[in-house]
């Protein structure tokens, strides 16, 4: 029993060493069948493959070789019958490659078709269609150069060099020696040149374009179309070129100026919508800094200039916004000004608020207040001329100006009758004892005119529409006269004279203060003064006044 395990073990063992030299045979046969086909080594894949029967009769590679052999041998319904046989012994991989086979002999049958049909269409005279027919077998299935040489032929026969030039520059093609003889002669003609002359001069071109040297690129796309005048290519890149060429001296300039000369130039304007963002971002961004400076010139030529142009732009309430706060701002800083000027440009700046704004509610207000300011302001500076009196000084005379707003001056005299009293040579005191008299007996008769005259200078400013204030200061002379008879030493009457009082204050300063009434021309006043700061009276004025 033991013996009889023992030699079963080495029946398996044999048996397993059989199917691996098999399969070691089997797959050195498959190696060498692939080395044939890449050598086109057909004959020789013929007389090998049934050795892979050989080494494994259950596997129908031997079958599938042998068909692919007469298959390429132009033998398909030999091919065929190899195939049929291959198929009953195929695995999912062979089944694969049966199926790619098939494929590829369907294939040829449809080459087969076409290559008829290019054949008849050349006996037919249809030249160029039959080239092209050529022409489209080569690309199809780049196996048999004869079918790319018949394409050649028939394109130069046509003269068409370029496209005969694209098949002999085919690698499968221009390694042969003739091909390469057939290129150079197809390039030496006046057409290739051309042609060649072309392609070189757009080929410098795009390569410019992708340096981004425009001025270059254009002068290549203008040597294409020298030698290919009108074609689109050539044109289409040469206007992209000027465009670009545009496009950066815009950029480079950077002003809105120039985004402007770009889209009214007469290029494709590939960046126009670029521009046209660039000059609304700048009209604004300008107009706001001008504003902010207060230069009103470059913000209503920026801001306005937007606002004409894109009427429904998204930034038109913006600049609306800038101008009417310029306007509103300028405004409210000139209606501080204190003048008919500085009202009047006032107003001219919130009229301006008035045509744009939106939120300024306060702006017919501010609007009254500037006009009421300029009827005030704008009434004229006026000189005047009046008489004056009070109780003391009967006569008197006031001229100067009263000004809107400023300060004025003016220059009062007034007087009495008795300040011109003319008295004689000698004095007299309040104790009625004369000096320098000649005669002794003096007498007093109660009778005393006391003098007055007065010079002074003062401002006047304005209260309020027409009354101005005034206020001054100066000196009034007073003398005071005591009306005395004179006798002679023998008793008798001699003469009366007024005599002047020495005890008497000659010099004294006056104040006065009041109000003036002008009413266009028409001038009243009344006022108050005080001599030495003790007592005072009123006074009074009317006059006339004239526009200076």
């Amino acid at each position: 029993m033991r013996i009889i395990k023992i030699l079963l073990c080495l029946f398996m063992l044999a048996f397993s060493n059989l199917i691996l030299a098999q399969d070691d045979n089997f797959g050195k046969l498959v190696s060498r069948i692939d080395n044939y086909m890449l050598k086109n080594q057909w004959d020789e894949i013929v007389v090998l493959a049934p050795d892979l029967l050989i080494e494994n009769p259950a596997k129908g590679d031997g079958y599938y070789y042998t068909a692919y052999a007469f298959f390429k041998m132009n033998q398909p319904d030999v091919a065929l019958k190899y195939i049929a046989k291959a198929e009953k012994l195929a695995d999912d991989a062979l089944t694969k490659k049966i199926n790619d086979l098939k494929n590829a002999m369907s294939s040829d049958k449809q080459l087969d078709a076409s290559v008829k049909d290019a054949e008849q269409l050349e006996k037919d005279g249809k030249t160029g269609m039959s080239a092209d027919a050529w022409n489209r077998i080569w690309l199809s299935r780049k196996v048999h150069l004869d079918y790319a040489l018949n394409a050649v032929r028939l394109y130069i026969d046509l003269k068409k060099y370029q496209d005969a030039l694209a098949i002999l520059n085919d690698p499968m093609v221009s390694s042969d020696s003739e091909a390469q003889k057939l290129i150079q002669k197809l390039n030496a003609t006046p057409q290739m040149t051309s042609i060649n002359s072309y392609e070189a001069a757009m080929k410098s071109g795009l390569s410019f374009m992708d340096q981004k040297e425009y001025p270059s690129a254009i002068l290549k796309f203008n040597n294409a179309l020298h030698f290919r005048p009108n074609d689109p290519k050539a044109t289409e890149n040469k206007n992209i070129a000027i465009d670009e060429t545009a496009w950066e001296k815009a950029k480079k300039t950077n002003t809105i100026g120039s985004f402007e000369e770009y889209q009214a130039g007469k290029t494709i304007k590939t960046h126009d919508k670029e521009a046209e963002s660039i000059i609304k971002r700048s009209l604004i961004y300008h107009g706001e800094k001008a504003a902010n400076d207060n230069d009103f010139v470059n913000m209503e030529s920026n801001l306005k200039k937007y606002i004409s142009r894109y009427p429904f732009g998204e930034d038109v309430g913006k600049a609306k916004g800038i101008m009417c706060d310029a306007y509103y701002r300028t405004g409210i800083g000139y209606a501080k000004n204190k003048t008919s000027g500085g009202q009047t440009d006032a107003l001219a700046y919130f009229e301006k608020a008035k045509q744009i704004c939106v939120d300024k509610k306060d702006l017919a207000g501010q609007i009254h207040t500037a006009e009421r300011l300029l009827i005030r302001y704008r009434r004229p500076d006026r000189f005047f001329y009046a008489f004056i009196h009070d109780s003391i000084s009967k006569y008197g005379i006031s001229v100067g100006s009263i000004n809107n707003p400023d300060i004025g001056g003016y220059f009062s005299v007034r007087f009495n009758t008795e300040v011109f009293t003319s008295s004689t040579y000698f004095t007299v005191n309040n104790a009625g004892v004369t000096d320098g008299n000649t005669y002794a007996d003096v007498r007093f008769k109660n009778e005393i005119r006391r003098g007055n005259g007065e010079a002074l200078l003062g401002i006047t400013a304005k209260v309020t529409h027409p009354f101005w204030i005034y206020v001054g200061a100066g000196i009034s002379g007073n003398p005071v006269f005591w009306k005395m008879d004179t006798y002679d030493d023998n008793g008798d009457y001699y003469k009366t004279d007024w005599v002047r009082n020495t005890d008497e204050v000659m010099w004294k300063i006056v104040c006065e203060t009041g109000l003036i009434m002008d009413l266009s021309g028409f001038n009243l006043r009344v006022g108050y003064k005080t001599t030495n700061f003790s007592g005072g009276l009123i006074t009074f004025g009317i006059g006339f006044s004239v526009s200076r």
